[in-house]
């Protein structure tokens, strides 16, 4: 004979047994005991997207978390808003389970993005963070709007962090083009009025420009006063470099 207790209490039960010979019977208590009260707790309750929280079960002896953990507290890690269980167990042996809900805020969208990726050596570019609230640079920079001007291929990266105060990176990558190497000669140095020298312009670039006009190369130049010619020399990348030569004497 099966009897369920919903409350609990101390309950007699009569077990009455007739035969031949007449009647006799027999009385037990049952104690029936409360479950326990069993609540669980968020040591942070909202979290960020991987940040860790700690779950703690009270009121009972010992403890079973789903996932089948008996750590408590429990540390959790949740990446969206999930709900934990857990079956307490007191010194009875009578279990119950309680329930905490880890709501979860999404890490921000952090960009970073430069006005020119690729860039001939000396010219700034400007860098610009997006999608959070402040910004730590890990350049030593600050703001949200930086102009640098590296000298070699450099990656900038920064932290941000949203009005939740969960925190995202992004980074940028700043190539520096070099420039051509240019350089300049005359001969004669010296010449007199009416008198013609040569200019070239050697290195790597694949075009010179003499005083932004003349591209022959070399260039013949017939000064009538002492003059100092100038050459631009620009690369495959479009990045430029200057040279002078000496001095024409006339």
């Amino acid at each position: 004979h099966t009897v369920t207790y919903n409350t609990a209490g101390s309950f007699n039960v009569t077990l009455q047994v007739t035969d031949d010979n007449g009647t006799d019977d027999t009385t037990i208590a049952i104690v029936v005991h409360d479950l326990p009260s069993v609540t669980a707790v968020a040591s942070v309750n909202p979290v960020c997207a991987g940040s860790p929280t700690s779950l703690t079960a009270n009121n009972a002896a010992t403890y079973i978390w789903n996932g089948g953990s008996a750590a408590n507290p429990y540390s959790v890690s949740p990446t969206g808003t999930t709900t934990y269980s857990v079956t307490g167990t007191d010194v009875n042996g009578c279990q119950n389970i309680a329930t905490v809900t880890v709501n979860v805020n999404a890490l921000p969208t952090i960009t970073l993005t430069a006005s020119a990726n690729n860039f001939c050596a000396g010219n700034p570019t400007t860098l610009t963070a997006g999608g959070g609230t402040s910004y730590v640079w890990d350049q030593g920079l600050s703001g949200t709007v930086n102009t640098v001007n590296p000298t070699t291929n450099t990656t900038y990266s920064i932290t941000g962090t949203d009005a939740n105060t969960c925190q995202n990176t992004a980074s940028v990558a700043i190539n520096v083009l070099a420039a051509p190497t240019v350089t300049a000669s005359a001969n004669p140095t010296s010449v007199c009025p009416g008198g013609s020298s040569v200019l070239t312009a050697s290195g790597n670039a694949i075009g010179y420009s003499w005083d932004g006009s003349t591209t022959t190369n070399p260039f013949t130049a017939t000064p009538s006063a002492t003059t100092t010619y100038t050459v631009t020399g620009a690369n495959v990348s479009g990045c430029s470099a200057t040279a002078l030569p000496p001095h024409h004497q006339v």
